[in-house]
């Protein structure tokens, strides 16, 4: 199995799977999400903006759990088969 160096002769996680993206699909989908960086602030600035509208007054009380997972669908929801609205109705009683 190819091995996958940046430079410095460090291994680099998305250098592999770009490698080996046909013997691991679906792991180059979740290596992306978790390993690549943001292009700019602005994206960053857009999380920080929606969360803050999220944890308002009347949602003192959220738990940082809930706060999180409502944060990330909502900026991924792209990226789901199904609705966030599916997802919290499903799941509410997890977080609460």
């Amino acid at each position: 199995m190819k091995k996958a160096h940046d430079s410095s002769g460090r291994f680099d996680v998305l250098k592999f799977y770009a490698v080996h993206k046909r013997e691991f699909p679906i792991h180059v989908v979740l290596a992306l999400c978790f390993f690549s960086t943001l292009c700019s602030e602005a994206n960053m600035e857009r999380v920080f903006s929606y969360t803050g509208g999220v944890m308002s007054a009347k949602r003192a009380s959220l738990s940082a759990p809930m706060l999180q997972a409502m944060v990330f669908l909502s900026q991924n929801a792209s990226f789901f088969p199904f609705s966030t609205e599916e997802l919290y109705d499903k799941y509410y009683d997890m977080f609460s």
